[in-house]
């Protein structure tokens, strides 16, 4: 998925360097989430731990997959957030007079229902970034160190 950004008006999430501005409806990215941040956080190891047997790696594959389903539901409800931002602003830009008062007072209370639940989610979704790249870093060393020993001929 895409990086998000966090700053700026009228955005809650969405591509890295824009102002955030993802959402869409539904739940599932929520229990998702939820059922991830429940997990011992990953990132509260150092960025360095190291997986020792094969089936702590499996665990952590296993860990891995879970936590993607939710990192990748959070992705798509985010972009869908920036994509209702980019055609209200889109409007915005076509508007004239007091159209263009009325789409920029709909903007601003779009951002201010959404924003709550999408700075929530934002973090949640870098939370697992975090984790997931860690968990991907630890198991290929695993794996790649397993792989050198099996064939023997480790640096």
């Amino acid at each position: 998925g895409r990086g998000h950004g966090g700053s700026g008006r009228g955005r809650s999430g969405g591509r890295e360097g824009s102002d955030g501005r993802r959402e869409g409806v539904g739940r599932i990215a929520d229990r998702a989430a939820d059922h991830a941040a429940d997990h011992v956080s990953v990132a509260n190891i150092p960025e360095d731990f190291a997986i020792e047997t094969d089936e702590e790696c499996t665990k952590y594959k296993q860990e891995f997959a879970k936590r993607y389903a939710g990192y990748h539901d959070l992705d798509v409800e985010l972009s869908a957030n920036t994509a209702d931002f980019e055609r209200m602003e889109s409007e915005f830009h076509q508007a004239i007079g007091a159209d263009k008062a009325a789409v920029a007072a709909r903007i601003e209370s779009v951002w201010s229902q959404r924003k709550p639940e999408m700075q929530r989610k934002l973090e949640k979704y870098r939370r697992l970034h975090v984790d997931l790249k860690r968990i991907k870093h630890a198991v290929n060393r695993y794996v790649d160190a397993a792989t050198c020993e099996g064939l023997g001929f480790c640096g």
